[in-house]
Order: C-alpha cells, then structure tokens, then sequence
C-alpha cells in the first residue's frame, strides 16, 4: 500500500469518527483533490446526520477549490433535495451534467429533482437517459415506475417496475460469480476523445476512463432502428415508441424547435457514423434514428429491426423547405433533382434491408396520420409485442398534420 492510500484510508476514518483529517487544512495546493475529496466525505457524514446546512458549505468551500468540481455540483445537489430545496438542487445537478453529459448520477438526481418540482414528464426523460448510461442500474427504473404510478398510468409503472425487478435480479446473478483477475483493457480511442474535449473546457478525466463498465446487454438483443427521409416522421415514431415503452437512445443535444415541438429524439453519434461505429451496442433492446443517408453505414453483425417512414415525396420536401426557411436558408433550387435523390435515400434502405435479410416494417406517414390505432397495433406485433400501444397512439397529432396541408 503506497503513503497516499494510507493517508486517505486514515482521512476516512477519522471522518468516520467525527474528526477532521490530520494535515488536511495545511494541505498544499497540488492536493486541492485529495482536500476536495476528503471536504465531500465529511459533507456526506453531515448529510446523514441531517446537518444539511454545513454539509453544503463544505460543498461550497470544495467549489471555491476547483469551479469545476462535478462531484462537489451533485453532492450540493443532494444536500439541497434533502434540505426541500429542489429548485437549488436542479441547478447544482445541471451544473455537473454542462461539465460532463455521461453522469447517469447527476441525471438520476436530476430526474429526482424534477420530480419534487410537479414536472413528472421531464422527470421521467432524466431517468431514462440515466437508464441509457448505466443500463443495469436499477434505481431509474424504479423511479420511472413511481412517477408514471403518480401520474395514475398504473400499465407503464408496471412495465418499468418489472424492468428494475429484472436489473436487480440480473446485479445479484453477477455478483454471484467469480470475480475474474483480469489486466486492464486500455482504449487508446476512448482516452484520445477524452483528450480532445480538453479543447472545449472538459478536463482529462482518469476516474471516468477507470470506471467499470455497465452491465452487459446480450449481443443478440434487437436494435430497433427507425430510418426514413428527413422530415418524413422519424421523430414522432421516436416519440411514440419511447412512450410505448421502447428505450428511445437519445442524447437531447438537439433542442425542441418549432419545426419539431417535442424534440428530434436522436442521438449525434449517429451524425458520426462514417467516423465511428462500434457504439450501436448501446443501442440493443433500444430505438435509435438514423437517416436514410446513413443508413448504408450501419455495421453488420447486430440484429436490427427496422421501421422505415415513408411519405409522401413532395410533402418531404415542402415541409423541408418550410423548415430551412424558418431557420434563414435557402431551399433546393432544382426540385427535380432533389426528388431523385430523397427517393434514392430511400430504395437504398429498402434495399438494404432486402439484400442482408432484415426484418423491416413500412410505416406509411398518411397512414398513420389516418388510423394511428391500426398502424400502432401491426408495429407493436412487428416488435414482439408488449407495447403500450394506446399511449403510442395518443402522440400522433392528426391537427398539425392537417393544417401543414392546408
């Protein structure tokens, strides 16, 4: 055991005893992290004690440290959900998370927050982007089961309780096992991205790189790919399966806009595809967009399902004019063209499909805009089954479909 271990295994000790730290206030400026570390071990003591108040100036005096501190943001956080404060408590949780995305416990705490603060449907989207980033988790599963029981759909928070059910029963299998001594896999590309966020303000982070990995999902397990043309309703068969009961892997980097009120559920790895393409793994037992353009480079060897959009192409590009329009560009001058290229978007998918022995499903926009109900029920059967296909149905808005055609 080298000396810095054992100074901090006799710093949480004497934490544990009610003491502070020995040397800890003299500590020299190199070790603003081990002094940060210890401050947050004894605001958790406080935390426990109910000592709210001075649990949070140690939290403040840690960020006074290192501004930057993602641990001290939740920790703050923590402490002002148990002092009732939850609109405190959200700010310090979206401080951490503008620090760093992947922190399935800031957005856990942060689901938690929006829970106290009556906004159940925000609440329920942090919980499940936690539940992407930490899939064996069982904690957001369980929170997305109380809130949807709050909200009186008792169906939803029967499903999500029989997941979390399932992810603890999966967590004690595990532990169950042998625990293998196995040299550590170091991934050059992963510490290179790590590196170049260094230029947008986010540090090298070793204790992210060394964290163990979430728990495995089978390599067999369906990735439900939803491809079309753009603006051909990718997004609302998103949305709808996400309220279905299907995990939509989405990052939310793209904000709601009025050509897409609710959001474009998508995820900007998928942007990136030509780049890299090993993260589809994430993406089993889960919904994901990818575009009809990019659709070609999705890798072999998962087992996709693909619901593929189709509408109508000069409704396609009519409401793409209409949205590069309200974001001050040009539309495509030659429409002839453009026809040509958006239905060869198109046919390359289908033929994809066809050519590798895919399973896919036509959802035809109109369609769905006409009977909702049928089209949700032969997508649900098409997915194995199990969906909550009311509530699927109740995201199609048939009014601002027709008012786009007026």
């Amino acid at each position: 055991m080298n000396r810095d271990t054992l100074r901090d295994l006799r710093a949480s000790l004497a934490i544990a005893e009610g003491r502070a730290p020995d040397g800890l206030e003299d500590a020299p400026e190199g070790d603003a992290r081990r002094r940060i570390r210890h401050l947050l071990q004894r605001a958790w003591t406080l935390l426990q004690s109910g000592e709210s108040g001075r649990a949070l100036a140690l939290c403040e005096e840690c960020l006074a440290i290192d501004v930057d501190s993602r641990a001290a943001y939740v920790m703050a956080g923590r402490v002002s959900l148990k002092a009732r404060r939850p609109g405190r408590a959200l700010a310090y949780f979206d401080s951490a998370i503008e620090r760093l995305y992947d922190q399935p416990e800031a957005h856990l705490w942060r689901a938690a927050a929006l829970g106290r603060l009556k906004r159940p449907d925000e609440a329920i989207a942090a919980a499940k982007l936690c539940s992407v980033q930490a899939p064996q988790d069982s904690r957001p599963l369980k929170l997305i089961s109380s809130l949807y029981a709050k909200q009186g759909d008792w169906s939803l928070s029967g499903h999500y309780g029989q997941l979390s059910e399932v992810a603890v029963e999966q967590a004690a299998t595990e532990r169950s096992d042998p625990i293998p001594v196995i040299l550590p896999d170091v991934d050059a590309s992963a510490i290179a991205e790590f590196l170049r966020a260094d230029q947008f303000g986010q540090r090298f982070d070793v204790e992210t790189l060394q964290r163990p990995p979430a728990g495995r999902v089978a390599a067999d397990a369906p990735v439900i790919v939803v491809s079309g043309l753009p603006r051909s309703g990718t997004s609302l068969m998103m949305q709808m399966l996400d309220a279905g009961g299907v995990f939509a892997l989405t990052d939310g980097v793209r904000a709601a806009d009025p050509s897409n009120p609710r959001g474009y559920f998508e995820h900007e790895k998928s942007l990136r595809l030509y780049e890299d393409n090993r993260w589809l793994a994430e993406a089993r037992n889960r919904a994901v967009k990818i575009v009809a353009p990019l659709f070609p480079l999705l890798p072999q060897g998962e087992n996709y399902r693909v619901v593929l959009m189709r509408r109508d192409i000069e409704e396609v590009i009519r409401s793409q004019s209409k949205m590069l329009v309200r974001l001050g560009k040009s539309a495509a001058s030659d429409a002839e063209d453009l026809r040509m290229v958006l239905q060869q978007h198109f046919d390359e998918v289908s033929g994809s499909c066809e050519r590798h022995g895919i399973p896919v499903t036509v959802v035809d926009y109109s369609e769905l805009m006409a009977d909702a109900e049928s089209v949700v029920a032969r997508l649900s059967e098409f997915l194995g089954g199990g969906l909550q296909t009311d509530r699927m149905a109740g995201v199609v808005d048939t009014t601002r479909y027709r008012e786009r055609l007026s």
